[in-house]
């Protein structure tokens, strides 16, 4: 789905605009140019000159339930999060 039709611009069944384009081209360029392990820009964490980082902790309930479940499933089982009432 495109910027376009997301906004309402556009039918999902029209062709992508220019615009559109573009935008998912800037997606690809930014994309490229983070580290795929920890998401950062590649141009802050290498280099002479790498940016300093500092590592902060959180526990999320929702992946400690994903991934404690996870475990435990059989092949082509999903695991999902929904919220309870």
């Amino acid at each position: 789905m495109s910027i376009s039709t997301l906004r309402g611009e556009r039918k999902p069944t029209q062709k992508w605009t220019q615009k559109d384009r573009l935008i998912a081209l800037a997606l690809t360029v930014y994309e490229s140019g983070l580290c795929k392990g920890c998401g950062q820009p590649l141009d802050h964490t290498t280099g002479e000159r790498p940016r300093d980082y500092s590592v902060r902790e959180y526990h999320c309930s929702g992946c400690y339930e994903l991934e404690s479940r996870t475990k435990k499933h059989e092949p082509g089982q999903k695991v999902y999060l929904f919220p309870e009432e």
